[in-house]
C-alpha cells in the first residue's frame, strides 16, 4: 500500500477507502480468515456498523473456526447489542473461541459460566467448567482470569468450592507478575497474615511497593484527561474563575453522570454501568457521587455548595480525574469524617445506588441529553442556555438574575 500523510484529512479518508477494499479481497476472494476478521474489525470501529460486523465475526467463525471471531460474537451475543440477547449462543461462541485458540474466549466463557447465568442444568458442573476455562486463560497469562481464580480459592464458593489458600497465593502472585497491581496488593496482606503462605513482613512490604509502583505507572500511562476534555474545559474555565462572585446568587448542583447506561442482573440484583469513555469515567463518576452525598450528609449546610464546588473543581482539573477524589477530598479541608465516608462509598454498592439515582435524572433531562456538559438554568435546558454557558457563563447567570445582582455583572451589558 502507498505511503499517505496521515496528517492529511483527505489522505487518511484515501486509506481507508482502500483498506477496506483491501480487506474485502482478502477476505471474499482469497478467503483468509484473519482478514475476514479484520474486515469485521473494520466495519465495527470505521463504519461504525455493529451489525455487520456481527454477520461477519458469526461467518468467520463457523465457516474458519477462527477463535478471535467466535469470541467477538459470543461478546455481542451476551449483551444483545444490535442482535438478540442470548447468553447460552454467547457462551458457545465464546467457549469455540476458547478451543480455537484466542484465550479471550477461555476468559470470556469462563467468567460467564461463573455468573448467575444459567448455562447448564447442573450448578456445579457449570462452576467446573468455568474454573476449567479460567485456568486455561489464566495459563495463556490473561491477567484477568488469573485473577478472578485467585478470588475464587480466597473466598470458596459455599457448598461446591472450599478455600484453597495456598492456590489463591499461587495465582495472586501469577497475576501480580502479569502485572495486576490489585494482586500484588493481595499477595503482600498473605504475606503479611501468613495465609497460604509462610509469613514474611519483608515480602509484605516488597509486593505492598511493588502494587503502588504498578499503580502509579498505570495512572501516568492512561489519557489522563481526555474523556473528559469538555467538562473540564467548561468548570476551568466558565465556572471557577466566576464562582466566588456567584456564590451568593446561584445554588450548584452536580449530575456526574454524562452519556452513560446502566441496567441490574436479575439474579444478583447488582447494578453495571457503560460509560461512553469507559471504566475510568464510570469510576470517577460514583467518586464523585460519593463525594457529593459525603458533603451533604457530614458538612454543615453554610458550607455545603462551596465545597461540593470546591472539591468537582480539583477532581475535574487534576492529572486523572477518576482517582482524585479522595486526594481533592484532603486537600480542599473536608473533615475527616466526610473523607472517611466518601472511601466508604466508593467502596460499597452506595456508589452503585448514586450513579443509577443521578442515571434517572439524566433520562429525565428535556429534550434529552446530547452534550456533556450540559447546563441547565431554573430547570430549563435549551440550545440558546447551552451556548451562553459555553461561551460566556458570567453573563449568562447576570441576565437570568431578578433584582440584585453582583455589581461585575454592570460590566457585562
Amino acid at each position: 500500500m502507498a505511503k499517505y500523510d496521515l496528517k492529511s484529512s483527505e489522505e487518511v479518508q484515501e486509506y481507508l477507502k482502500n483498506l477496506h477494499i483491501e480487506y474485502q479481497f482478502g477476505c471474499l476472494n482469497e478467503k483468509k480468515p484473519e482478514v475476514c476478521h479484520l474486515l469485521g474489525d473494520y466495519n465495527e470501529s470505521i463504519k461504525q456498523d455493529s451489525k455487520e460486523a456481527i454477520k461477519i465475526y458469526k461467518n468467520n467463525c463457523d465457516e474458519f473456526n477462527y477463535g478471535r471471531s467466535c469470541t467477538k460474537y459470543g461478546d455481542y451475543k451476551v449483551i444483545g447489542k444490535e442482535c438478540a440477547k442470548d447468553p447460552i449462543e454467547a457462551f458457545k461462541y465464546m467457549q469455540k473461541g476458547c478451543d480455537n485458540s484466542d484465550p479471550r474466549g477461555c476468559l470470556h466463557a469462563g467468567a460467564l459460566a461463573l455468573s448467575q447465568t444459567k448455562l447448564e442444568s447442573s450448578k456445579d458442573s457449570q462452576i467446573s467448567l468455568g474454573i476449567k476455562l479460567l485456568r486455561k486463560a489464566c495459563d495463556a497469562n490473561q491477567e484477568k482470569a488469573c485473577f478472578y481464580l485467585s478470588g475464587i480459592f480466597l473466598n470458596g464458593i459455599e457448598g461446591i468450592i472450599e478455600k484453597n489458600l495456598k492456590e489463591a497465593y499461587v495465582l495472586s502472585l501469577k497475576c501480580c507478575e502479569l502485572n495486576n497491581p490489585y494482586a500484588c496488593a493481595n499477595v503482600s496482606l498473605m504475606h503479611k497474615k501468613g495465609d497460604g503462605v509462610q509469613q514474611n513482613a519483608e515480602l509484605a512490604n516488597t509486593f505492598k511497593l511493588r502494587a503502588e509502583e504498578i499503580m502509579k505507572e498505570l495512572q501516568q500511562n492512561r489519557s489522563s484527561i481526555k474523556f473528559h476534555q469538555d467538562s473540564i474545559r467548561w468548570i476551568k474555565q466558565q465556572l471557577l474563575p466566576q464562582y466566588d462572585i456567584l456564590k451568593d446568587y446561584i445554588s450548584v448542583s452536580f449530575i456526574p453522570y454524562g452519556k452513560a447506561t446502566y441496567w441490574q442482573d436479575p439474579n444478583s440484583q447488582k447494578w453495571h454501568f457503560s460509560c461512553q469513555h469507559g471504566i475510568d469515567e464510570c469510576n470517577g463518576n460514583k467518586a464523585q457521587a460519593c463525594g457529593i452525598h459525603a458533603i451533604q450528609n457530614n458538612e454543615s449546610a453554610d458550607k455545603i455548595q462551596q465545597l461540593t464546588v470546591s472539591l468537582i473543581g480539583c477532581a475535574m482539573t487534576s492529572r486523572f480525574p477518576p482517582s482524585s477524589v479522595l486526594e481533592c477530598a484532603e486537600k480542599e479541608g473536608l473533615n475527616e469524617q466526610t473523607q472517611a465516608n466518601i472511601n466508604e462509598c466508593i467502596n460499597s454498592s452506595l456508589s452503585n445506588e448514586l450513579l443509577v439515582e443521578y442515571g434517572k435524572k439524566t433520562q429525565e433531562l428535556k429534550p434529552d441529553l446530547s452534550f456533556v456538559p450540559t447546563i441547565t438554568i431554573n430547570g430549563v435546558n435549551s440550545r440558546e442556555i447551552q451556548s451562553a454557558a459555553q461561551n460566556n457563563f458570567f453573563k449568562l447567570i447576570c441576565d437570568s438574575l431578578d433584582g440584585t445582582k453582583p455589581s461585575q455583572c454592570s460590566a457585562c451589558k
